[in-house]
């Protein structure tokens, strides 16, 4: 359907039947092509609805349904061509519908109605159970019905088993007793599967053929999925790289092809369809033995798991192709079942990850036959058992080596194409002499006589030259003028890409001369950077061999004289005792004494050597470099303790102090990242301590807070590298000045000369007033006789409260809760006032 005027628009399929979790194309070209015709837009619609938006050579999805928000897409390379097919994701039943393809160009704007079927269909799987043929298909819908036929075309009894899941979908089981070889059919209103078995001895083989009430016919259907896949190549071989042609080989052409249409002297030669595989081909597969020489060998028809000519091969989901036995091989990754989008029925599988890709595939329960065949792979093994003068096996009989039949075998071998008979899948042995018209499909003879007797069934070499012409009209008018200026522009682009590809190099030239500059002077510092790091090693190792030497003498001094006052203890006489007591008690008294602390501190383990990335460390050679060696320790002899929250602090309130960290020099330490410990604990209550929050300020400085809960002295324990503490009266040097946890300037508090434990005294909490800062009660509450006031003036009168110049008035002003003359002061609590006499004087006494 086009505008008035406009181009016209078609689809290959206007009523096309998706399947249910499946990916869908809907087709939409414009029928002629011109260069000045240009598309400018192209719009899907469904009901209103904005499914995908294409403008100005980019998608313009501000308005796109959401429920089709990234389910579709078109081929930009092929809407250039006024390709605007869309590709459905995920095919759900909410997407049945009529959808509107509008597309607008430099010659006008058209549009064509595309009513999208939905259904669920599946190829049934055979097995002989007992004698009994069982077939099982899990996905139908709408409920099919199913018929078994023999040979002869006769219906059989069988019995049919259909199972509704919650969401609609049917699971079909039909069984009967085999007599020969069988058809099942299963359909519905929108689908048509048609299976041919063969038994031999307890193996079932068969074939499924589907055909659509909704599509034109079979073969429209199939275009639609070879059309699918075209594009998606074609959508990845623009953007790939010509090294990918490098690597597999161009594709193989025929030497000595007839022209397209023309006729075919069916006596002397028969031809063969590349996209319909025989048994020949097939027994070839089965037959390949593994070859040396793989390199040899055309890489399209040898398997990449098994190294060998394909054997029935299988295409997975991520369109690898592997032999039926390699696939059957892989180990199951994860048993799962996913359902569908909106409950549209179960599907259970197995996932195995694929050995080429390593992508997690989806293999159904029934094994490597439940996949597609890859008939192209067949071809290729043919081809490559042909020209290797391989065992060719009979199409009549399937045994043995072809002879008398194939004439023009060596003929075939020398000319490089292939020109065999294309054989029936349905009837054994007859070829596809004819084609039907309204089916628009090949047939054999006894297809004709039974599926085909109601059409017109003509031989195809009256038919081929129409469809030859068509496609020689493609080719000639459209596709090779394409062709030129795709070469052309190609060109244009090669040429840029080696202009841009100097300008690069120059460019890359420049960045490694700096690279290098740079690189040489960072190995400069590197080498630095070790030296002075050898020089600390060799400098601590020494220090730490004389202290293992003195540690060693000690031990073996400490150990000499324990073990000889022992040995005298425990086995000498009285008499032996008494008379080595001298010598024993000297010895013994002199090691008692030793100067070698037999507790020493940690040993210097490095753990003061440490690198600092982003510390700058001047240029070298004109280029700024970073990172130092420092190797500061931390010396917990050293550190110091400032702040007032270490020495005092008051119940319910946050307590601060400051950690600083210094080494053994007294220098406060440049980072952070020290461990260190701050226990707060009750000296007089049990099981009461308070959480220490320790914060790290990178810069050597550690924030500790805490907040008491109850009052009382506290035992605080400050501990680095689970050493306390040991602080001395902090006094700053010329020119320091105490810093915060952030670095400001601070006020170093006082501190006990004998460092951690540290003594901390948590104050009760402070009492609020609660009354009036007056100077008498009667002023402040405009002369009311029943104004109460925490003094012990009194009024004549009736009057409860205070007043100037009478008796017991404090002369000046005072907290009418407590009677304290101090503003900022803690209210008397009740014990001291009622503890207090109404005359006293206490109350007046500043707080």
């Amino acid at each position: 359907m086009t505008s008035e005027q406009g181009p016209e628009v078609l689809s290959i399929s206007t009523k096309p039947t998706a399947n249910l979790g499946q990916d869908q194309l809907l087709s939409c070209y414009l029928a002629t092509e011109n260069q000045q015709n240009r598309l400018s837009e192209v719009t899907w619609e469904k009901k209103e609805l904005q499914v995908y938006k294409y403008e100005n050579g980019a998608p313009a999805l501000e308005g796109q349904a959401p429920a089709f928000k990234g389910r579709v897409q078109l081929f930009p390379d092929a809407v250039t061509t006024g390709n605007a097919s869309l590709l459905l994701r995920g095919v759900r039943r909410s997407d049945e519908g009529e959808y509107t393809c509008t597309i607008k160009s430099s010659a006008g704007q058209g549009k064509i109605n595309i009513q999208l079927r939905v259904a669920a269909f599946s190829a049934p799987t055979f097995r002989l159970s007992d004698d009994v043929l069982i077939a099982e298909a899990v996905r139908w819908f709408p409920r099919p019905t199913v018929t078994w036929t023999n040979q002869a075309g006769e219906v059989l009894d069988a019995n049919t088993s259909l199972t509704e899941s919650s969401s609609g979908i049917f699971s079909v089981v039909s069984w009967l007793q085999p007599a020969g070889d069988h058809s099942l059919k299963m359909e519905n209103d929108l689908v048509m599967a048609l299976s041919n078995t063969i038994i031999t001895g307890t193996a079932v083989s068969s074939r499924t053929f589907f055909t659509f009430s909704a599509a034109p016919s079979l073969f429209a259907s199939v275009h639609l999925n070879v059309m699918v896949g075209l594009l998606c190549a074609h959508y990845l071989m623009v953007r790939g790289s010509k090294e990918s042609w490098k690597a597999f080989g161009p594709p193989r052409i025929a030497t000595h092809k007839p022209p397209i249409g023309a006729p075919h002297n069916n006596k002397k030669k028969n031809s063969m369809s590349q996209s319909e595989p025989t048994k020949t081909a097939e027994k070839a597969a089965k037959n390949a033995k593994p070859t040396p020489k793989s390199g040899s060998l055309n890489p399209r028809a040898v398997c990449k798991a098994c190294k060998r000519l394909y054997r029935d091969p299988k295409i997975l989901p991520c369109l690898h192709t592997f032999c039926s036995d390699c696939i059957a091989q892989l180990e199951p990754f994860s048993a799962s079942s996913r359902s569908l989008e909106a409950a549209e029925g179960n599907r259970t599988s197995v996932t195995v990850l694929c050995p080429d890709c390593d992508a997690e595939v989806e293999v159904p329960l029934s094994g490597p036959a439940g996949l597609s065949t890859d008939h192209l792979a067949l071809d290729e093994v043919f081809l490559e058992t042909l020209v290797s003068e391989g065992p060719l096996g009979c199409d009549l009989c399937g045994e043995g080596g072809a002879e008398s039949r194939c004439e023009a075998l060596e003929e075939l071998k020398a000319g490089g194409r292939l020109c065999r008979p294309v054989l029936c899948s349905l009837h054994a042995g007859q070829e596809l002499r004819l084609f039907c018209r309204p089916c628009d499909l090949p047939v054999c003879l006894e297809c004709a006589a039974t599926l085909h007797r109601e059409h017109l069934c003509c031989p195809t070499q009256d038919v081929v030259h129409l469809h030859g012409d068509r496609i020689r009209e493609l080719v000639g008018v459209f596709l090779r003028p394409r062709l030129e200026r795709l070469e052309e522009s190609l060109q244009k682009v090669e040429t840029s890409q080696r202009t841009l590809q100097e300008r690069v190099e120059a460019t890359a030239n420049e960045i490694r001369a700096f690279a290098r500059g740079y690189a040489s002077a960072v190995e400069s510092h590197c080498l630095s950077l070790l030296r002075r790091l050898e020089e600390l090693r060799l400098n601590r190792r020494n220090r730490l061999q004389l202290q293992r030497e003195q540690l060693q003498q000690a031990l073996l001094d400490l150990a000499g004289g324990v073990e000889f006052a022992e040995r005298l203890l425990s086995c000498g006489s009285d008499a032996e005792i008494l008379s080595a007591k001298g010598v024993t008690l000297r010895r013994l008294t002199r090691l008692a004494e030793s100067s070698l602390d037999p507790h020493p501190a940690a040993s210097d383990d490095g753990g003061g050597i440490r690198f600092m990335p982003r510390e700058p460390a001047g240029e070298v050679d004109g280029f700024p470099v970073l990172g130092v060696v420092s190797s500061k320790a931390v010396d917990a002899s050293r550190c110091t303790v400032e702040g007032e929250g270490l020495r005092r602090g008051r119940q319910g309130q946050e307590g601060r102090f400051t950690l600083v960290c210094r080494d053994a020099a007294g220098e406060q330490m440049a980072g952070g990242g020290e461990h260190v410990l701050v226990s707060i604990v009750h000296t007089e209550k049990k099981n009461c301590t308070v959480e220490a929050a320790v914060a790290d300020n990178s810069n050597g400085t550690y924030g500790v807070s805490y907040t008491p809960v109850e009052p009382g002295p506290y035992s605080v324990w400050v501990c680095v590298k689970a050493q306390h503490i040991q602080v001395r009266p902090a006094a700053p040097g010329p020119g320091q000045v105490p810093s915060g946890p952030r670095g400001e300037p601070a006020s170093p508090a006082p501190v006990s000369p004998q460092g951690s434990p540290f003594a901390l005294s948590v104050k009760r909490k402070m009492r609020h007033h609660g009354g009036t800062f007056h100077c008498c009660s009667f002023c402040s509450s405009g002369g009311a006789k029943e104004a109460r006031c925490g003094c012990a003036g009194t009024m004549p009168g009736g009057f409860k409260g205070c007043g100037h110049g009478h008796r017991g008035h404090p002369g000046k002003p005072h907290w009418s809760c407590c009677g304290s003359t101090a503003e900022k002061s803690e209210c008397l609590p009740q014990s001291v006032l009622a503890a207090v006499s109404p005359r006293g004087h206490l109350r007046t006494v500043e707080l």
